[in-house]
């Protein structure tokens, strides 16, 4: 299975409305090519409702995984990560986010 960008695929991006996640592919609109006689429904899981970090309502734990994630709530995937996942996934994600930006800025000075 690979994916291949169809004509009308759109990314949606951090901020915008979970409501353009709703709605479900059908097999022969699916952004994959499968192989070995699989195909869509061999992957699809109906019932699989997405995770959204607008709907956590308990602040407690939102403010622990803020503190966790580096006191930084901009680092969405960590604290994403601390809320539905775990405090070692969390932890993970954030020293590799911290790895990226390092790695960022040091080309960065490199081109400058």
């Amino acid at each position: 299975m690979y994916f291949k960008k169809p004509a009308k695929f759109v990314l949606f991006g951090p901020g915008q409305n979970k409501n353009h996640f709703t709605g479900e592919i059908v097999g022969n609109e699916s952004a994959f090519v499968y192989s070995n006689g699989t195909n869509h429904s061999d992957y699809h899981n109906a019932s699989y409702v997405p995770y959204f970090l607008d709907e956590v309502d308990n602040q407690t734990l939102r403010t622990e995984a803020v503190q966790k994630c580096g006191g930084d709530s901009s680092r969405v995937q960590c604290i994403f990560d601390f809320i539905f996942v775990d405090e070692q996934l969390a932890e993970q994600t954030l020293k590799k986010d911290k790895d990226q930006q390092a790695a960022i800025h040091e080309i960065g000075m490199c081109l400058s």
